[in-house]
Order: C-alpha cells, then structure tokens, then sequence
C-alpha cells in the first residue's frame, strides 16, 4: 500500500519499460484439493488523495503442488565413530515420510569391514504414516577390531520425488583398547587443537546456544598460546555451554585431582552466571560439583580484548576428585551458565586442564604360618600361610612355601593368583607333606603385586624337626618331655621360670602349671596332646 505500491521504474505512464517488480511466491493456503480456486486483483485509490500511476500486471503463474507426493527419507542411524573388540553394537536407522500418503518400505543395513559384508539385513513392510518418523532396530553385531564402512538405506515406495535420501553412508573403527580412556597423568594445552570437540573423545553435548548466528559456543583462540572458550559474548541468556572430557582411568589411583587456567573478558557478568567443574564417577551418567564461581567471581584474570587472552590468568587450584580410587570411568565437565535476566558480554577462556592420580600404596606381607616348631615322623602336615593386604587397592599374588632338610627342598609349591582385597587376609593350604626325621628350615614367601613398598614383610622364615621317638630338646636344651609315647605319665626337666599348658587336638585346655624340678603331668585318656611353653616352644605327646 501507499508508497510501497511504487514498484518498479518506467519512464512514461504508458509504457512499463523498466524494471519490474516480482510477487515472490505467494502460498496459496487451503486449496489442496479444491476445483473452484478464483483469484482476485484488487487495487483502491485513496479518497482523500489524488493518485496519478498506472500499475501493470504481468506473467500470472498458477501452480499445484503435487498430489500425493512420495519421499521416503534415511535421516539417522545410531552408530557411533569407534568402538571397542566385543562391544555389540545394536544398530538402529531413522526413516521419515516425508510424503502425503502413508507408506510402506524396506530397510537395509550393510557393514563391510573392506573386504565382504560383516552385516547385511533388511527389515521389510516397515510401515510409516504421513510426517512420521519409524526407529527400525536391527540384530546385534559383536565388533571385531578392524576399520569398517556402513550403508543405511530406505527402499523406494513407489514413486519416490527424491531418491538422493534415500541413503546413508559412513565409517567407524573397532579398537582393542578404549582410546578415549585415559591413564593418568593427563594433560591438555590446546596446542594442537583446532576444533570444539578436537575428536570424538570430547563433547560439547547438552550445550545450547541460542547466540549470534555463524558464532560457535565453544571455539578455540588461534594465537601464540591456544586454549578454548565458551562465547559468552555472543551468546545469549539463558545459554548454557558443556564442554566433558574423555574418559580417566583411577583402577591403579589412590585418589585424584585437577589444575587449570581460566580467564575471563568482560565489562561483567551476572549474578545469575555460573561457572561449575562437575565430576562423574559412573562414566558420565551422574554428575556432582567439585568447583563453582559464579556472578562477579567469574570474571578471572584480565585481558585487552575478547579476542585476546593475553593478560594474566586465574588458577582454579588443585581440586579434589572425591571417589576416584580405583574407578576406570571417570569423566569432568565444565559446565557455564548466562543469567537469564542479564546480558553477559564477555568469553570464557580454558586453559592447561591437568589430571592427577594419587599413588596407591601396595604392601603384600607374609603375616604368619601354622608351622609348629616340631613333630613326630610320619606326622602329615597341612602348611597353612597368611597372607595381608596392607595396601590401598585389591592385589593378585603368587604364594610360595618352601621346606629344606638342610640339603634339598622337600616342598617347594606355589599358589598363583591368589587375589586378596584391600585390608584383607587370605589364608592359603598347601599340599599335605608326610614328616621325616631331620631337622628342616622353611620360607614362605609371597610376590611383589608391583611396586611393594616394603618388600621386607614379603618373606616369612623359621625351623622345626621331626623326631623318631617324640622326646625333643626344646629351645635350646630348657625342656625335656618323656617318655613320649607313654601310658599317661609325663616327666618334664627344664627351667623353673616357664609355664606352660596341656591342650587337646580340639585346642581344650587340659593342664595349666608351672614347671619346677622333676615336674609329673599325667593325662588318663588315651589321645594326642600339645605341650606348650612360656618360652613360646610347643610339644606333641601320645597317650596310649
């Protein structure tokens, strides 16, 4: 209407010579379907004007759009850019109608590892009503290590307008170990970074950015030193930026933290502004904060321009990384929010993000044996060995007895693998080994599960002898028992500064005295009995 209906340039009010002025495409609403469509020019002049144009009209265009237009679309499929040897990979495809009618299709997936087909399966008569998306889901398949191409494809209905998506194509890799999980330590300065996310191990996944178009949320700074920020000056309230890690093994940590740099330009921010550190222990799925600034705080550091991080920069500390001990899934999000009731102008810089494992302390030690100090031949003795775990995380060790009669081993047998957790004993059998007569040393021993630190508990070492008659000179010639066997009369010579103690094989304490000269002990019944001493010594007698 009024000056806007000056459209175009002629020179004289006869003759439209000059430049025409276009419609554009005018959508026509409400007509599909419809036989009796009329159009109508209509032009008024003003009643309180005086208009001298004329207005020409030319090259009326009237088209439909087609009637029952058919296009079946591949939009997505689920496969991921790597994955590890044995992951299932259970692969689904996205198929829209993008048509007007209702349609019925198959769908097909092919995986080729390069040289045949891994994978090749169709779904058919997949039905999908009109603007409908259908998720087809298809058989699991176990990755094997290698590099692989894949094909999603939609067959065409009937017709279909636009067979160019139709098709989906792509390729990933299977790894034999993660590569995106870390060991520790972990350090990134950017440096040879050029995008947010710099390779699938990171994600910028749960940002939204709402900014100034053809700005990213997360970018990196191209300078002398690089580092990433989030674009809160192009941003806009109510933005929120995520930027996780890959993932950090703690399986061989006692704990953990993490050190960055981080600045901030900007007239100010909002207190409604927040900067969070958040920490998972379960592999991103639960997230807890571990650092938080927020409004004024925020703005860390100083530099010259937005564009330029050139002044000096904040430190977050070393933050702790509660719970990490031993977890092999550990991730770290940074985490930034704009106030929705401000306008913060300014940008976010990150900067040497570094990852620490505390050392666990391992400590394998030998706490004790059931080794006595003498038998009687052809004794069977079942040689027991404690093993303790004074260490910070579970160990896997080898145990060892070994028992010599001052020639050769007699024994000489080791238990693998045996897995003792944190703080705990575990108490390992050896083989049962008849007595002979002689004197023997014995050495049990457990192994290093890497990096011991006191490798001087590793080891336990004593004596013992096997007697033909049962009558022993016990700790250097103090005791004397006999006759051993006997009909339950004991005569016992020794110091008259021990005690000691009669025990039956249940460990029922019989006898409790105190030795003095040509000491007696008679036990009536028939069995076996210890005799142990102050002086730590212990003796086997046979009533008969």
């Amino acid at each position: 209407n009024g000056d806007n209906m000056q459209g175009g340039t002629c020179s004289m009010n006869t003759w439209p010579n000059g430049d025409w002025e276009s419609s554009g495409e005018i959508s026509l609403t409400d007509v599909a379907g419809e036989n009796d469509v009329v159009l109508l020019f209509e032009l008024y002049e003003d009643p309180a004007g005086s208009s001298s144009a004329r207005v020409f009209i030319d090259n009326i265009n009237v088209y439909g759009v087609t009637v029952d237009n058919v296009d079946a679309v591949l939009a997505t499929t689920n496969l991921a850019t790597y994955y590890v040897v044995d992951d299932v990979v259970s692969t689904t495809v996205d198929v829209v109608n993008d048509g007007d009618s209702d349609m019925t299709v198959d769908v097909t997936l092919v995986i080729n590892d390069g040289t045949s087909d891994v994978v090749n399966e169709t779904i058919t008569d997949v039905a999908v009503t009109i603007g409908a998306t259908e998720t087809v889901s298809f058989t699991g398949w176990t990755a094997v290590t290698g590099n692989y191409t894949y094909t999603a494809s939609v067959s065409d209905p009937g017709g279909d307008t636009n067979l160019d998506n139709n098709e989906i194509t792509g390729g990933f890799e299977v790894f034999d170990i993660d590569p995106c999980v870390y060991t520790l330590p972990y350090f990134e300065d950017f440096e040879t970074v050029d995008t947010v996310p710099s390779d699938a191990c990171w994600s910028t996944a749960g940002t939204e950015f709402t900014g100034v178009a053809g700005y990213a949320a997360w970018d990196i700074y191209f300078g002398m030193n690089r580092s990433v920020f989030a674009d809160f000056w192009q941003g806009a309230p109510d933005d929120i930026y995520m930027l996780t890690t890959p993932t950090f093994d703690f399986s061989n940590e006692g704990g953990g933290t993490l050190t960055f740099d981080w600045q901030s330009y900007g007239s100010s921010h909002y207190s409604g502004d927040y900067f969070k550190v958040k920490l998972s222990t379960d592999g991103g799925v639960n997230y807890s904060t571990v650092w938080f600034v927020n409004g004024d705080n925020m703005q860390g550091g100083t530099c010259s321009s937005n564009t330029w991080p050139d002044g000096d920069w904040e430190t977050s500390g070393e933050i702790d990384l509660p719970g990490v001990a031993g977890v092999a899934n550990v991730k770290i999000l940074f985490e930034m929010y704009e106030d929705p009731a401000g306008y913060s102008s300014g940008r976010v810089f990150i900067d040497n993000i570094n990852v620490t494992g505390a050392e666990v302390s391992v400590d394998a030690e030998v706490s004790a044996t059931n080794i006595a100090t003498s038998y009687l031949v052809d004794d069977v003795i079942s040689p027991t060995v404690d093993v303790v775990n004074n260490g910070e995380a579970e160990m896997t060790v080898d145990v060892t007895l070994v028992l010599n009669d001052g020639s050769s081993n007699v024994v000489d047998e080791t238990v693998s693998s045996v897995v003792v957790a944190s703080g705990a004993t575990e108490t390992i059998t050896f083989t049962d080994w008849n007595a002979v007569e002689g004197i023997y040393t014995y050495t049990a021993s457990v192994s290093d599960p890497g990096g011991d630190v006191n490798l001087s508990n590793n080891e336990l070492s004593g004596t013992f002898d096997v007697d033909p008659n049962g009558v022993h000179n016990i700790g250097n010639n103090l005791v004397n028992i006999y006759p051993n066997p006997s009909e339950g009369l004991f005569k016992i010579d020794g110091s008259s500064n021990l005690s000691f103690i009669v025990v039956d094989v249940t460990g029922q304490i019989i006898i409790l005295g105190n030795l003095a000269a040509d000491t007696t002990v008679e036990l009536n019944k028939p069995g076996i009995y210890i005799f142990r001493f102050s002086n730590g010594n212990a003796e086997k007698v046979i009533v008969k």
